[in-house]
């Protein structure tokens, strides 16, 4: 058995925490101003430093802005937020996500990994075509859903290169967080039979890719996705 390193969170990390759970359970409303950071300081037993540094990588996530000389202010994250924002969102409290937040980023992987396919059939790249193989190859023979969620990322990316599209190997990068949280779900959750399913879908997948067969690629990504999301949404 494979156990993972042990990390204490830091100070700033909990109370990041204290401000993420306010802000996405409700208890903080956009716009609201939050307490001065010599309050927070207070109220926390904590340097300003921790502080400070709290609410600047809350920023950077657009959970809050720091306006100067006004103080600091609860974002309206779904307006400003970027992927970054999404996978704090999808990893709040270890995935307690709502399933119409799941549902709509199985519509954008839908339309982004049926546009990846469709190019790959199209034009043919036996190069990464090839080491597309080798990666479910890897998949076939890996346990940890850890290493699998990897793995299965990595086949994505893949394809994304095949498709000899220059953009979208960058869109599916910067998606690699959540592509991996939510692999890491099903993984864990799967039974052997239903791991082998998805496995046998993978690889149906890449051999109509290189069979050129676009009509029955089509099909394998629109019945990959489905039968993804529902496995997620049986998790609940």
């Amino acid at each position: 058995m494979h156990f993972k390193p042990i990390q204490a969170p830091t100070s700033v990390d909990l109370f990041m925490d204290q401000i993420k759970t306010a802000i996405l359970t409700g208890a903080l409303q956009p716009g609201e101003k939050l307490p001065s950071e010599r309050e927070l300081c207070q109220q926390l037993k904590v340097s300003r430093a921790v502080i400070n540094t709290g609410f600047r990588r809350l920023a950077a996530l657009h959970f809050i802005t720091m306006q100067p000389r006004k103080g600091n202010f609860v974002a309206d994250y779904w307006l400003e937020g970027g992927l970054a924002t999404l996978n704090e969102i999808i990893n709040f409290r270890n995935g307690n996500y709502r399933p119409s937040l799941l549902k709509s980023i199985f519509e954008v992987r839908l339309s982004l990994e049926m546009a990846i396919f469709k190019l790959a059939t199209q034009r043919q790249d036996a190069h990464h075509l090839q080491q597309a193989t080798q990666i479910l190859d890897q998949i076939e023979l890996t346990q940890d859903a850890t290493q699998l969620a990897s793995l299965y990322f990595d086949f994505i990316h893949t394809m994304a290169l095949a498709s000899s599209n220059a953009v979208y190997p960058m869109l599916i990068t910067n998606f690699k967080p959540i592509y991996e949280t939510l692999g890491r779900w099903l993984f864990e959750e799967v039974t052997i039979t239903e791991m082998s399913h998805h496995h046998q879908q993978e690889l149906k997948e890449l051999q109509d890719v290189q069979a050129g067969n676009l009509s029955a690629v089509e099909q394998d990504v629109q019945a990959f996705i489905q039968w993804t999301l529902t496995q997620l949404l049986a998790i609940q």
